[in-house]
């Protein structure tokens, strides 16, 4: 990698190095790191983890970015460095499978709580709970004939 590329790698990513691909992996699926890159030959194997979709899509095209600026330098010549990505996470989930159950969740919760305030700001506006009917002097008036003849 020619060095302005190495000090641009450099400034963008904090690289750490790992005895085995499983030790690396696991940090990846635990979300200690966003992504390991592991060299066999002249392929580089990036795994990384999906649960933070945004940071997934930076890693990966910075890293696309520099595989090809590399193989550009290296032009005149067969591709030499390929780049293979690869999420974490089980494949076995679909994106509706954990999408549903919190957007069916949040209606729930927003059907309740309107459901709930409807019957309130409509009591409000028709001023029901306040006077039960009755304007102000009269509800105050029965009550001090019923003090009255209470005693």
């Amino acid at each position: 990698m020619p060095a302005p590329a190495k000090k641009q790698f450099d400034d963008l990513f904090k690289t750490t190095h790992f005895k085995s691909k499983s030790a690396a992996l696991s940090k990846v699926r635990s979300g200690d790191i966003d992504g390991a890159l592991v060299e066999d030959g002249t392929t580089l194997h990036l795994y990384y983890s999906a649960a933070d979709q945004v940071t997934a899509s930076t890693v990966q095209g910075t890293l696309q970015g520099f595989v090809s600026g590399a193989n550009q330098a290296i032009s005149q010549q067969p591709v030499t460095f390929n780049l293979h990505t690869e999420q974490v996470e089980d494949k076995s989930l679909k994106p509706i499978q954990y999408t549903a159950p919190g957007l069916l969740g949040w209606a729930v919760a927003m059907g309740g709580v309107f459901n709930t305030a409807m019957p309130l700001v409509l009591w409000r506006t028709s001023g029901l709970p306040g006077d039960y009917g009755y304007p102000r002097y009269a509800q105050f008036h029965w009550w001090v004939h019923a003090r009255w003849f209470a005693w």
